[in-house]
């Protein structure tokens, strides 16, 4: 050890009994009245309980990355399969409306008594409005699949 400098280290010690200890020494020189190190001297502390909590929050860190990185792939796919739902449903329920609109289209060009085509009439007006109502709904989901960054921009 050089003259006058302090140093620091950690190791391990076996005990008696076979197993290990981590410690951490700080030895440091002694000089006696005409300045000369006459001896070294030192603490030593029992550091194991602290490695080993530091290494059980490395192991329950590593365990939690995983659980996030595992539940956000539940959740990714958990979104896709809404999604997928959704854009069916959209286009089932768009397609029956359009066969009702087509098929009351049809209706209100044949010859109809007044009563009934004022029916076919309403029957028109409320398919459309809930064709509009439909659209709304979905543009809606689209938006906040937007705003989410989850909508791709294709040419």
């Amino acid at each position: 050890m050089e003259q006058g400098l302090t140093r620091q280290f950690e190791q391990e010690l076996l005990r008696e009994d076979g197993s290990t200890i981590t410690v951490i020494s700080t030895k440091f020189p002694l000089r006696n009245a005409q300045g000369e190190v006459a001896r070294l001297d030192g603490i030593t502390t029992d550091i194991t309980a602290r490695r080993q909590a530091e290494e059980a929050v490395r192991t329950l860190n590593a365990e939690l990355e995983q659980r996030v990185t595992r539940r956000t792939a539940e959740a990714v796919a958990a979104n896709a399969a809404k999604s997928q739902f959704l854009a069916q449903m959209s286009h089932k329920i768009r397609t029956l409306m359009n066969a009702m609109l087509g098929l009351a289209q049809v209706l209100d060009a044949d010859t109809l008594a007044p009563e009934q085509r004022q029916i076919v009439q309403w029957i028109r007006s409320a398919g459309r409005l809930l064709l509009l109502i439909i659209n709304d709904i979905i543009d809606i989901i689209d938006f906040s699949k937007i705003e989410a960054g989850q909508i791709r921009v294709e040419n």
